[in-house]
């Protein structure tokens, strides 16, 4: 690659840090009009630049120093300062990097890996700790192992006691075909038994293993999906005999927490729905029954809304030539998705098929730039000249509560989200709206004074009840994270 840039800390200051960069021309090819775009995730202090100009959008950043030609076999170095505690992690440079030249052509740049100076490397020393018999994660409440196994072939059948418990049973014959490859013939042996016992509790589960087979007792589809992950990890497979080994056992087992929950930020980084449903049958079988599903945030909308087509039309997609710049990463290219409401459907009833509730995230009134840059005729408050910056570097991203367009935004979308997601639960985000937000709005000042309020965060509880009263009509309740409660009058 002919371009190099390097990043190493140089002083780690009272409150953050400076630091070197050196962007190497490794080519026979001067440039006397150059850009480097990087990607980096703490706010650079603007006048701290040895030379040059930065601008910065989020985590997309552009260094100009036309100033300076970039000579062929040669380097250009500029130092500047973050407000950034000390830096301690690899993970915490340079992302990714490209240049453009007055040849209106991206040119890629490899990215070293940031030189940190001094390191904590200190290390906690855990005991050693001998290999289990049976390593199950997680540990039942009780359990007790036999001398004998019980084998599974490919004559051995799953049998159930009616159709409502066949899902989960479809769910264990996928899993072994795939991780052990045995598919079960149509006839053969009823080894694995699946018996309702309404003495459990909604979510406990019974296993045994004996010298009749394997069975599987409970009062829930729940319950017999988290037997079946137990049983799957007591698995062991011969591959010369195409045998399956399971040990005598008895387990009786319930989940000690009602709510055992995975986030996963598709907004930010959009993962395909092949991946999606990975993540939920890896989260089977470790008996997670809440897929937290973070669907929208600054950096990109993922779910089709169709009263508003722009949110994915524009708001799905970052570019150096898009309305959304490039952030985190990829940023020398046209990137994102969304998920089709169809998609979605299709998602929440796999999940479901694994004994998992989806949770959808939609994130307001801040992490809301991708809809705000998609839909700025309804969702920017044009007399507003309020400053402020948010904590990943963003002077726009904030609905208002003073314009009616922000109701109708939230009316249409809450809507479409309550009809593509049954769970009970709708959560909101609520967390880091900036200091300064809202503090110099006409439209929000007049709003504050027909309500009462003294302090613009009174804005932020008054709209979140507006979004709770409406979750509230379609039967939903909603969640957030904890800066919720600001504005709570």
């Amino acid at each position: 690659m002919d371009f190099r840039v390097d990043l190493a800390i140089v002083e780690h200051l009272a409150k953050g840090c400076r630091f070197g960069l050196t962007l190497h021309n490794l080519s026979e090819k001067s440039h006397a009009n150059w850009k480097l775009n990087f990607a980096f995730e703490c706010f650079v202090i603007p006048d701290s630049l040895s030379q040059g100009e930065l601008t910065q959008v989020g985590t997309f950043c552009t260094l100009n120093v036309n100033e300076t030609p970039l000579y062929a076999n040669n380097h250009v170095y500029v130092e500047f300062c973050t407000a950034t505690s000390a830096f301690n992690l690899l993970s915490d440079g340079i992302n990714d990097a490209y240049l453009d030249t007055d040849a209106e052509t991206q040119l890629p740049v490899a990215v070293s890996p940031i030189v940190l100076g001094a390191v904590d490397d200190r290390r906690v020393l855990l005991p050693e700790v001998g290999a289990g018999r049976h390593a199950l994660i997680p540990h039942p409440q009780y359990m007790e192992f036999g001398e004998s196994v019980f084998e599974l072939t490919r004559y051995s059948q799953i049998c159930v006691e009616d159709q409502s418990m066949q899902c989960v049973a479809n769910w264990l014959s996928e899993e072994v075909e795939r991780l052990f490859g045995l598919s079960h013939k149509s006839i053969g042996q009823q080894d694995i038994r699946f018996r309702r016992s309404p003495v459990l509790d909604s979510e406990a589960y019974k296993l045994t293993v004996d010298g009749s087979g394997i069975e599987i007792e409970s009062n829930s589809n729940a319950g017999f999906t988290y037997g079946c992950a137990t049983l799957i990890q007591l698995m062991d497979f011969d591959h010369e005999r195409h045998t399956i080994y399971v040990p005598h056992v008895r387990i009786q087992d319930a989940p000690r927490f009602r709510y055992r929950g995975v986030m996963l930020d598709s907004a930010r980084s959009f993962q395909p729905v092949t991946e999606i449903k990975r993540v939920i049958n890896l989260l089977a079988h470790y008996k997670i029954n809440t897929f937290h599903w973070h669907l929208t945030d600054d950096e990109g909308w993922r779910v089709e809304i169709k009263a508003y087509p722009e949110l994915t039309n524009i708001g799905a997609w970052r570019g150096p030539t898009h309305p959304l710049k490039p952030q985190l990463h990829s940023i020398g290219d046209y990137y994102g998705g969304f998920y089709s409401q169809q998609e979605i459907r299709e998602i929440v009833q796999y999940a479901s098929d694994r004994s998992i509730q989806v949770i959808p995230e939609i994130d307001i009134p801040g992490h809301s730039r991708a809809a705000i840059t998609a839909l700025p005729d309804l969702l920017v408050d044009p007399e507003d000249q309020s400053h402020y910056r948010s904590e990943q570097n963003y002077t726009d991203n904030v609905l208002s509560p003073g314009i009616s367009g922000t109701y109708q935004f939230l009316d249409a979308v809450l809507e479409e989200i309550a009809q593509l997601f049954p769970a009970p639960y709708v959560h909101i985000g609520a967390d880091q709206v900036p200091v300064g937000v809202w503090t110099n709005s006409p439209s929000c000042r007049e709003l504050m004074a027909e309500q009462g309020y003294r302090n613009p965060k009174d804005l932020q509880g008054h709209l979140l009840r507006y979004v709770e009263d409406k979750l509230r009509s379609m039967g939903k309740r909603m969640l957030g994270w904890e800066e919720a409660h600001f504005g709570a009058r």
